[in-house]
């Protein structure tokens, strides 16, 4: 038919089905609600001391986000692999309180059996090590079930939290003396409000290649990426983490190359990617000349956990049992003033607690990381941002820190969330 005017009425356009994003969208007011918790939890957990009631206090504020996060699991981005993987860590958690005592439980000092009636032979310690973990579990799996805007909305609270403890740390190197600073929390304050100054370079070094996408990729200003990469360099070097200054700086170089050549191949990506964690961890270990005795314990402190690991690879001692086991692996000689409450090493500290168990999921998510860094979509660079966790794990304990655990959490479940065609990662 044709119309009055005897033309041909246009085609109505039939536009195709796009693949919407899978994710739930929240409101104004969950948003904010949600990202004001985390920001705050990201800014209390500096410490590093077991038992504080700042770590309490998060677990409590992060309880909705960790319910919410489980009851909507049904939509949830993330993989079946990924999911399997969380579900198991949890399973460790849960295990730990089993009335089952492994056969290699622990003997007491005097060499006699300990009458262990839990998995843990610590369940107290094992207890704070449940409710740590099921809080990063727990936002792992809020931050899976939202859409990508909704995702990007509670990174920028990320940032509000990690703007907070740079300008604390600035107004804190205005002092003569940190000691204004002691008594604000339940830890000494050594930089922002972090106990360990080379946890606060963790954490500022997880933001450089976000930082990286946003100004050299994404707004095209080079220029302000390089600005901002200086300003984290020079307030690292003035807190006293001149190792966490050398990673930063490897960091930045990596994360344009990574950007810049996107198309190259993966096996090339990977190789440097491996040259750039080797020359970041070798500035990590040797930058602080004044730490030389310190990095002998650390040796020592390897050995001696390796000698633990070797009893008890199979079941594990039990979360938070680092404490209780090491002094029955330490020889006489070897007994310094110097308190080992850490193996200074994550991986095997969590191999010594949860033997088997916590290796193969361990293992298993970094090999995920691994293969989403080298994919050529946009959530490589999410992955770059997991990067200096993982190494700086070899030579400390970042994961014990509840800020750094908390930020790792959230962007690990960004960069496992599935994407739609029509998902744009930007700011």
């Amino acid at each position: 038919m044709t119309s009055i005017t005897g033309l041909e009425p246009a085609p109505k356009r039939v536009r195709k089905p796009v693949l919407g994003d899978p994710g739930l969208a929240l409101s104004t007011v969950s948003r904010n609600l949600f990202g004001l918790l985390l920001a705050i939890g990201i800014v209390l957990g500096g410490g590093t001391q077991n038992g504080i009631w700042t770590d309490s206090l998060i677990e409590l504020l992060l309880i909705p986000m960790v319910i919410w996060g489980a009851w909507h699991m049904s939509h949830s981005r993330l993989s079946v692999s990924v999911k399997i993987l969380s579900v198991v860590i949890l399973f460790v958690l849960l295990a730990q309180f089993l009335p089952f005592a492994p056969p290699l439980a622990l003997p007491d000092f005097n060499g006699t059996a300990s009458g262990q009636m839990f998995w843990s032979a610590s369940p107290s310690r094992a207890l704070e090590a449940f409710f740590f973990g099921v809080t990063c579990v727990g936002v792992f799996w809020f931050v899976g079930n939202l859409e990508t805007r909704e995702q990007i909305a509670l990174l920028r609270f990320v940032f509000l939290a990690v703007g907070i403890h740079c300008m604390l740390a600035i107004v804190q190197l205005s002092y003569d003396s940190q000691s204004n600073f002691e008594t604000v929390l339940p830890f000494t304050i050594r930089a922002g409000l972090f106990a360990n100054e080379n946890h606060f370079s963790t954490l500022l070094s997880m933001m450089i290649p976000l930082l990286a996408w946003r100004y050299a990729i994404v707004s095209r200003h080079l220029w302000a990426f390089l600005l901002v990469s200086i300003l984290i360099a020079g307030l690292l070097f003035a807190a006293g983490s001149r190792a966490g200054m050398a990673f930063a700086s490897s960091l930045v170089v990596l994360s344009l190359f990574w950007l810049q050549f996107r198309s190259l191949h993966p096996i090339v990506k990977l190789g440097v990617l491996a040259i750039v964690i080797v020359l970041g961890f070798t500035g990590l270990v040797f930058s602080d000349a004044e730490e030389a005795i310190q990095q002998d314990l650390r040796s020592l402190y390897f050995a001696n956990t390796w000698e633990a690991i070797k009893d008890h690879w199979i079941f594990g001692t039990g979360l938070g049992t680092f404490v209780a086991v090491y002094p029955l692996y330490e020889a006489r000689e070897e007994i310094v003033s110097v308190y080992a409450n850490h193996a200074h090493n994550d991986y095997l500290e969590l191999m010594l607690e949860g033997g088997l168990m916590f290796l193969i999921p361990m293992v298993s998510g970094a090999v995920l990381i691994v293969l989403r860094a080298l994919k050529k979509n946009r959530m490589d660079v999410l992955a770059l941002s997991l990067a200096p966790v993982l190494v700086h794990s070899i030579v400390d304990y970042p994961l014990r820190t509840f800020a750094v655990a908390l930020v790792f959490s959230v962007l690990a479940a960004m960069v496992f969330s599935r994407r739609s065609p029509s998902d744009r990662f930007g700011y």
